[in-house]
């Protein structure tokens, strides 16, 4: 669809990073907001799909804040544009046992401000169909982040916007931004989720990520590796979290950490042994990764991006350039 300059749709990014004690969130940020900017198919010679990139760093990435530039994008949005959404703070990822999936999958926003997975779905609810939105979740254990959610269960989606318009007094957000969300409510009940959700998670839920080691981070290292002359990176999301687990394989089996002497690898495999296995080991026990292993072939799959789709309408765009609008 033609926008008011009659010749391509628009991006618009979103990038929301704290760093208490992750130095390198807001330089990931600054590297996604950099790399969105360098996003170009359009025609007559413009620089970039993006005509905003907003940043939420530290102070700013309040609940309030959050909620209210992702509801601005929402609402600015026609089909055929995309929104890139980008987080990189503290994040937990909890499952309830038994046959109903209770989520806890939570960011920490400003000042201990929690913002959960069921209110990220009743905000996605308000994008238009064939609006493209594309989740970064730079976060420890954010691979299942929206994975196997039952986003038709209104009751469930009820009980998010109660909590949201609950939190929003707890939190002391502004009495115009309370009221919002109380009309907002009975639009996102009647609303399904039709726009075209892509979910990129930093490493499985299992593990706790290194700062260093995020998406943003390899996805850099791929830019440095694969990138042509004007820095733009012509793969589609398919082929480009491809390379980037590529590089993220080469990191995680090669690269040491600090004084240990051990690599990225022997760190995270102990932890998957413990965590996942049930089966502490110590340092020492943490073996090499061996190529022939079927086990550690397993294992490694929980240290790398992953990517998932989520609502609809994906197919036309899965041969575009990611991240970019055509």
């Amino acid at each position: 669809m033609e926008n008011s300059n009659n010749f391509y749709n628009w991006g618009y990014g979103l990038c929301v990073a704290i760093d208490d004690d992750l130095p390198n969130a807001i330089p990931s940020a600054n590297t996604m907001v950099d790399m969105l900017y360098k996003r170009r198919t359009g025609a007559f010679g413009m620089s970039s799909d993006y005509a905003e990139v907003t940043t939420l760093y530290n102070a700013d990435a309040t609940f309030e804040n959050l909620i209210k530039s992702m509801l601005s994008l929402a609402a600015k949005t026609i089909p055929g544009d995309i929104v890139t959404i980008y987080f990189a703070l503290h994040g937990m990822a909890s499952t309830s046992p038994g046959p109903k999936k209770i989520s806890f999958n939570t960011l920490t926003l400003f000042e201990n401000e929690i913002f959960t997975e069921d209110e990220l779905i009743c905000l996605l609810r308000l994008f238009h169909e064939e609006v493209r939105v594309v989740l970064v979740m730079d976060i420890c254990q954010s691979g299942t982040w929206l994975n196997e959610i039952n986003v038709k269960d209104d009751c469930d989606i009820e009980k998010a916007c109660d909590i949201m318009i609950r939190k929003s007094k707890n939190f002391e957000c502004s009495q115009e931004f309370q009221d919002a969300l109380v009309k907002l409510k009975p639009l996102i009940l009647r609303k399904q989720l039709v726009a075209a959700v892509t979910v990129i998670g930093a490493i499985s839920d299992k593990i706790k990520i290194s700062d260093f080691d995020c998406f943003a981070t390899f996805l850099r290292k791929t830019w440095i590796d694969y990138a042509s002359s004007n820095s733009n990176l012509d793969f589609n999301m398919f082929e480009l979290i491809h390379k980037v687990r590529d590089v993220a394989t080469n990191v995680i089996l090669e690269e040491k950490i600090g004084t240990t002497g051990m690599t990225r690898w022997k760190i995270y495999y102990k932890e998957y042994s413990r965590r996942v296995l049930g089966c502490p080991i110590s340092d020492v026990e943490s073996p090499e990764y061996d190529y022939k292993n079927l086990s550690h072939q397993k294992a490694l799959l929980h240290f790398l991006p992953t990517i998932q789709f989520i609502g609809q309408g994906h197919e036309p765009y899965f041969f575009c350039r990611a991240f970019a609008v055509n």
